[in-house]
C-alpha cells in the first residue's frame, strides 16, 4: 500500500486518531483490567485449564504463542476480549457475552464489549475516512468507556489523557499509515480465525492431544531410522493391509513395538494416515474420524508385567469397533508381550484370531542370519561378534540388545555373551554403579519405586509425605546422603537417556519395560521390604515369590560386593549362576509378614485380583501371616472388606497362571443387575466372592467362624445390598430384627449382626430407595452364587465349606435360571459368529456352560476327580 493513498487530510486524520485510541489508550485500559484479573504467570495455567476443558481452542497457534509468552504489551484487542470474557470471573453484561450492550449498561463487561465492537466496526469498514462531526461523536463515546473502565481499575486518569490528547494533537504520517492499516487488517484477522475454529470443528482429535501426539510420532521417526525391514516384513505389512487390526506378540525388546510404529509410519507416510499413539481402547470410539484414515497404536494393550483382565473386557466392549471401524480404512495397531499371549484367557478372545496376529517368534518370522547381520550393521556393530555357533543361542530380543550394545561402552566387554544371556550383565554393571556412581544408582531405584516417571518438578517439589519418605528409604538403602540437591539426580537420569531412561514432555522412564523389572531385582533382593512397600499390586502379583532359600546376611553381601567390583570389571566371563533370570524376588520367611501386610493392604484398594489369585497366598506360612493380620483385626472391619459392598472399583489384575477366565464367572463375581422399576443399574461386589472363587478355604472358613462368633448366625455371609429387605433371613439368637442393626452397634464384644457397608446401613441405603423391591431378592440366589463360585474354583475343601449353610434346593434347584434372567442382561456375552475358524470353535466348547446351572451340574464340570464328585454327592 503505497504512502500517497495514506496523505494526511482532515478526513484520513480523523480515522487515523481513532484508530490510535483504540490501538493505544483502549487496548492498555483492557490489558489492565486483564492483570487485575489474572497475573501473567497465571495466565498460561489458565488457558490450558479452559482449552483441557473445551476440547477446542478459540485462539489460533500465533495467539497462543503469544499468551504462552506472558507479555501482555503485545496481545491485541481481539485476543484480549477472549481472555477477558473467557478466563476471567467478569459478570456478563445485561445482553450476554458477544451482543450489543445495553445503552445505560455502564459494566465493566459492557464497556469491554464496547471496545471490541468499535475495533470490528472499522475491521469490517473499507471507508479510510470519518467524518468532523462523526469522530466528534466517536471521541466522546470512547472517552466515556476509558473513565469508567478507569473508575474500575482505581488508577489515575492516564488513558483518559491520552484520548484527550489524541483528540487535538499533530499526528505522524507514518504512523497514522500503519495504525489504519493495522486497524483495517482486523477484517482478514477475523476470518482467519474464523477459519481456524470452523477447522478445529472439523476434526477429531482435541488439539492438544494432537500436538502431544505429533511430538510422540517424531520421536518415533527419529528412531524408525534404525529399523530394519526382516526378510518376512512385507507378509506383515500386508496383514495390516488387510485386517482392520493386527496384534504384534514378543518378548520384551524382540522389536514388537518398532515393528507397529515403522508400519504407522509407512502408512502415513504413503497413504496419508493419521497416526494415535494411545494408550487406551476407549479412545477408538472417542476420536475415530469417519472422513479420514488413521492408525491407532496401543502398545502392551493386554498389560506389561501380566495378564490384564480389565483390558480384556474392554476389548470384547469394543469389538465392534475393531472389526468395523467407522472409517473403513482405520487400522488399529497393538502390542502384546508373549507370556500374556499364552494366557489361557487370551484363548478364544477377540485377539487371538491367527489372521489378526503377528508372533515375531514364530517360524516364518523369527530372525533368521541374515537380519542379524543387518541389524548389527543399522547399529554399526563388528558382524565378527556373531559367529555361526553365537546366531544360534541369541536373544529373542536381540533388536534391543543391538540398540543397548550400542550406546553402552561398558557392555563391550561382555562381547557375544551379552547377546546370549544379556540379564546377568546388565545385573554386573548395576552391581558396579551401586558402588562407584551411587547417585545413578540411586537415580534408577527412585525411577522405579515411583513407577516408571520421574520429573525435576517433581524431585524438587517433595510435595507428599508419601514421596519424601519414600525418596529418604531408597537413598538410605543406597547410601546416599538424603540432602543431596535435585539436580544431581536430574542430572544422572539425563546422562542415563538412550541407556536406561528416556525422557518425555520432561518426564523420565525407563528405556524399557524389561529395564524397570530389572532395576526392580536388583534392588530388591537386596531390600524386598521397600519394593513391598512401594511397588504397585501388580508387579507384588507377578515379582514376589516366597522363598525356598535362605539368602546371605546383607551386610556380607554387600562387603563381598564392594571387593569384587574390580575382579568383575575385569573379568572375561559372567557368573550367571548367581542371578534368577525369571527376575523374581524371593523373600525369606523373615519378610513373609511383611507381604502379608501389603495383600491386607491392597485388598482395601481393590486389588482383588492381584491378591487373590496370587499363588503365594496359598503358601502355608504366607497364608498363616495373612490369617494373623485377619486376627488382629476387629470384625467390624473384616466385614466391611470381606462382607460388604465395596465402595473402591475393583481392579482387574494383569496374572492369572491356571484359571480360563470366563465372562459369565467375571458376572458372577461383579454382580450387577437393572431395575426395570426405575431403570438403574445397582452393583453389590463383595471381597467375600474373590475369596470363594480362587479357593482360599482357610480364609473362608475363619469369616465364617468369625461371623458366627460375633453374630450367632451366618447371615452375613449371604446378606447383601438386593437382599437385605428379604424376608427369608433368620432373627438373632437375642430376638431383635437381623436388618435393622448398624455397624454402630457392633464391638469387639458384641454378638449382635452387622449389615452396614464402610459409610451406612444397607437397611438405610434401602430405605431411601423409591423402589418398593429393591433388597428383596431371595437369599437362596445369592447362596448358590456362593456355591457357584466355589464349584468354579475348582477346590473341593472350599465347596465342602460353604455347603452345610445351603440346603438341597440351593444345591439341586433349576429355578434360580429364571429369576437370574430376568436380573441380568448378556447381551455382551454372546457367543461368537458361526463364521469363526473351527478351531476357535473348539475352544468356544470348552466355555459350554449357564451361568444358571445349579451348583451340582457346576461341580461336576469343574470338580473333576470322580472321587471329590462322589464326595459332593454324598454331602
Amino acid at each position: 500500500m503505497s504512502n500517497s493513498k495514506f496523505k494526511l487530510t482532515g478526513e484520513n486524520t480523523n480515522l487515523a486518531r481513532v484508530a490510535q485510541m483504540i490501538l493505544g489508550p483502549c487496548a492498555n485500559v483492557l490489558r489492565d483490567v486483564l492483570r487485575k484479573e489474572i497475573s501473567p504467570s497465571n495466565l498460561e495455567t489458565k488457558v490450558r485449564a479452559y482449552i483441557a476443558k473445551t476440547k477446542k481452542p478459540l485462539i489460533n497457534q500465533h495467539q497462543e504463542r503469544l499468551v504462552y509468552s506472558k507479555d501482555y504489551l503485545k496481545f491485541d484487542v481481539t485476543l484480549l476480549y477472549f481472555l477477558l470474557r473467557n478466563m476471567c470471573s467478569i459478570q456478563p453484561h445485561s445482553n450476554k457475552w458477544g451482543n450489543n450492550p445495553h445503552p445505560g449498561d455502564r459494566s465493566v463487561s459492557g464497556n469491554i464489549e464496547r471496545i471490541r465492537l468499535i475495533r470490528n466496526e472499522y475491521g469490517h469498514n473499507s471507508e479510510r475516512s470519518i467524518s468532523d462531526i462523526d469522530f466528534k461523536i466517536k471521541y466522546k463515546y470512547i472517552k466515556g468507556i476509558v473513565r469508567e473502565l478507569e473508575n474500575y481499575l482505581g488508577s489515575s486518569t492516564k488513558y483518559q489523557d491520552e484520548v484527550k490528547e489524541l483528540k487535538t494533537c499533530t499526528m505522524d504520517p507514518t504512523q497514522s499509515e500503519k495504525n489504519i492499516k493495522e486497524l483495517l487488517d482486523l477484517n482478514e484477522k477475523i476470518k482467519d480465525i474464523s477459519g481456524d475454529v470452523e477447522e478445529m470443528r472439523k476434526i477429531a482429535l482435541p488439539w492438544n492431544l494432537k500436538v502431544i501426539y505429533e511430538k510422540d510420532v517424531l520421536k518415533w521417526k527419529e528412531d524408525d531410522s534404525f529399523f530394519v525391514e526382516t526378510h518376512n516384513f512385507q507378509a506383515m505389512l500386508d496383514k495390516v493391509r488387510q485386517q482392520p487390526f493386527v496384534t504384534f506378540v514378543g518378548v520384551p525388546g524382540s522389536g514388537k513395538t518398532a515393528t507397529a510404529r515403522h508400519i504407522a509410519i509407512l502408512l502415513h507416510e504413503k497413504d496419508g494416515y493419521e497416526i494415535l499413539p494411545t494408550r487406551d481402547i476407549n479412545n477408538i470410539e472417542m476420536y475415530c474420524d469417519p472422513r479420514n484414515p488413521q492408525v491407532f497404536v496401543i502398545d502392551d494393550v493386554l498389560g506389561v508385567f501380566g495378564f490384564d483382565m480389565k483390558e480384556l473386557e474392554k476389548l470384547t466392549n469394543y469389538r465392534d469397533r475393531l472389526n468395523e471401524p467407522t472409517m473403513p480404512k482405520t487400522k488399529v495397531l497393538m502390542t502384546c508381550r508373549e507370556v500374556v499371549f499364552k494366557h489361557e484367557a487370551f484363548s478364544g478372545s477377540i485377539l487371538s484370531n491367527k489372521k489378526q496376529v503377528v508372533q515375531l517368534h514364530s517360524e516364518e518370522n523369527a530372525l533368521n542370519d541374515q537380519d542379524k547381520y543387518d541389524l548389527f550393521a543399522k547399529y554399526n556393530l563388528d558382524k565378527d561378534l556373531l559367529s555361526a555357533d553365537t546366531l544360534s543361542k541369541i536373544s529373542k530380543s536381540f533388536p534391543y540388545l543391538c540398540k543397548l550394545f550400542s550406546r553402552k561402552e561398558e557392555l563391550g566387554h561382555y562381547g557375544q555373551q551379552f547377546f546370549i544371556s544379556p540379564v546377568p550383565c546388565i545385573m554386573e554393571l548395576l552391581d558396579i554403579m551401586k558402588i562407584r556412581n551411587k547417585i545413578h544408582y540411586a537415580s534408577l531405584v527412585l525411577l522405579m519405586t515411583n513407577q516408571n516417571s520421574l520429573s525435576e518438578k517433581k524431585i524438587n517439589k517433595d510435595d507428599t509425605t508419601y514421596f519424601r519418605e519414600m525418596k529418604f528409604q531408597v537413598l538410605k538403602r543406597c547410601k546416599v546422603d538424603p540432602t543431596t540437591c535435585s539436580f544431581y539426580f536430574i542430572d544422572a537420569l539425563t546422562e542415563m537417556e538412550g541407556t536406561y531412561t528416556e525422557q518425555s514432555q520432561s518426564e523420565f522412564k525407563f528405556i524399557h519395560d524389561s529395564m524397570l523389572e530389572i532395576i526392580a531385582f536388583n534392588f530388591g533382593r537386596h531390600f524386598p521390604e521397600l519394593i513391598l512397600q512401594y511397588m504397585d499390586s501388580d508387579y507384588i502379583a507377578n515379582y514376589i515369590k516366597p522363598g525356598t532359600y535362605k539368602c546371605r546376611k546383607r551386610k556380607r553381601e554387600e562387603d563381598e560386593l564392594e571387593q569384587s567390583v574390580n575382579a568383575k570389571e575385569n573379568s572375561d566371563t559372567v557368573a550367571s549362576e548367581e542371578y534368577v533370570h525369571d527376575l523374581c524376588i524371593k523373600l525369606q520367611e523373615s519378610h513373609y509378614h511383611l507381604l502379608a501386610d501389603r495383600l491386607f493392604e491392597d485388598i482395601h484398594r481393590g486389588e482383588l485380583f492381584n491378591v487373590f489369585e496370587n499363588e503365594a497366598l496359598k503358601h502355608p506360612l504366607v497364608l498363616q501371616k495373612f490369617l494373623d493380620v485377619m486376627k488382629s483385626k476387629p470384625y467390624s472391619e473384616l466385614f466391611t472388606l470381606f462382607l460388604s459392598a465395596l465402595k473402591k472399583e475393583v481392579k482387574r489384575g494383569k496374572k492369572s497362571k491356571k484359571k480360563k477366565f470366563h465372562s459369565k464367572c467375571y458376572k458372577l463375581l461383579m454382580n450387577s443387575k437393572w431395575n426395570d422399576e426405575d431403570g438403574d443399574l445397582y452393583t453389590c461386589v463383595r471381597a467375600i466372592y474373590w475369596v470363594i472363587f480362587y479357593g482360599h478355604n482357610q480364609v473362608l472358613q475363619f469369616i465364617i467362624d468369625q461371623i458366627k462368633e460375633n453374630t450367632n448366625t451366618v447371615n452375613d455371609l449371604f446378606q447383601t445390598l438386593f437382599n437385605i429387605r428379604s424376608d427369608d433371613f433368620c432373627t438373632t439368637v437375642q430376638g431383635t430384627d437381623c436388618n435393622k442393626r448398624n455397624e454402630s452397634d457392633i464391638d469387639e464384644n458384641s454378638s449382635g449382626r452387622c449389615d452396614v457397608s464402610e459409610d451406612e446401613s444397607w437397611s438405610d441405603l434401602c430405605s431411601e430407595k423409591s423402589v418398593q423391591s429393591f433388597g428383596t431378592e431371595p437369599v437362596f440366589i445369592e447362596k448358590r452364587r456362593l456355591l457357584n463360585l466355589s464349584c468354579y474354583s475348582g477346590d473341593l475343601l472350599t465347596f465342602q465349606t460353604l455347603l452345610p449353610y445351603c440346603d438341597k434346593n440351593v444345591l439341586l434347584s433349576e429355578s434360580w435360571g429364571q429369576i437370574y434372567d430376568d436380573y441380568y442382561d448378556d447381551d455382551n456375552y454372546d457367543d461368537d459368529d458361526e463364521e469363526e475358524e473351527e478351531e476357535e470353535e473348539e475352544e468356544e466348547d470348552e466355555e459350554d456352560w449357564n451361568i444358571s446351572d445349579p451348583p451340582i451340574v457346576v461341580a461336576n464340570e469343574n470338580i473333576t476327580s470322580s472321587k471329590d464328585y462322589l464326595l459332593i454327592v454324598a454331602c
